[in-house]
């Protein structure tokens, strides 16, 4: 289950190294569309189902929140590349926990590890429109996790800067995912693009931190795992 919430971790990244993209400013909408497994956490996995992921992007400033179990838990992630920072916030039916990373502290941090070693290789060849833009294939694989396979469908209009982000420098993808498969040993994930706006709420950029519980990013993964997930 670690390696599913890893690459959860890693799915926000690629919300959030966003930076470069053709509009300077604006809003992206995803969703989970469909979780399966064939494990003894079926059920818990299936909650999931639904699952929001939000971007809003602008300037120097990207905010990814995902949204899961019906709004019962928010996780959201602020990458300020002239802070030189990343804030990961998540709040569960009221609790608050905050961790933030430099670029200095990101080697070993839960995203990093998720992306390590990560192959990708386009098949240009495959190719569809996703809300008006052209998208082609993608498959990504890690030689040392035989079971995980990625597939996402990225269009070039939307590209994606991925030194932005701490942990992703040597992690390039020619655009932006709007649609995303993780199959991963029998546990199955689904993320399809729902909207997409040129326009972008300021006040979205302001984490409200107070009374969350300051932890380390590297405890995410636990942290999470003590919640059932």
């Amino acid at each position: 289950m670690k390696h599913i919430i890893n690459i959860l971790l890693a799915v926000l990244v690629f919300g959030s190294a966003s930076a470069q993209m053709v509009m300077d400013k604006g809003y992206i909408k995803m969703e989970m569309t469909d979780i399966t497994s064939t494990g003894q956490q079926a059920a818990e996995l299936g909650m999931l189902k639904g699952a929001e992921m939000e971007v809003h992007f602008s300037g120097d400033k990207v905010l990814t929140s995902i949204n899961l179990m019906g709004g019962m838990m928010n996780m959201s992630t602020l990458v300020d590349k002239k802070a030189n920072k990343t804030d990961i916030l998540i709040n569960a039916m009221g609790s608050k926990m905050w961790a933030e990373e430099t670029n200095e502290s990101a080697k070993t941090n839960e995203v990093s590890k998720a992306v390590e070693g990560m192959v990708i290789k386009y098949d240009e060849s495959q190719t569809k429109e996703i809300l008006g833009y052209k998208v082609t294939k993608a498959t990504i694989t890690r030689a040392d996790q035989p079971g995980m396979v990625m597939e996402a469908w990225i269009t070039e209009d939307i590209k994606i800067d991925s030194d932005f982000i701490p942990g992703m420098e040597d992690f390039k993808l020619k655009g932006y995912p709007l649609e995303i498969t993780i199959d991963t040993n029998g546990t199955t994930m689904s993320i399809v693009t729902r909207d997409i706006k040129n326009v972008v709420d300021m006040n979205k950029f302001i984490l409200d931190t107070a009374g969350a519980e300051k932890i380390k990013m590297s405890d995410l993964s636990g942290m999470m795992g003590g919640m059932g997930m």
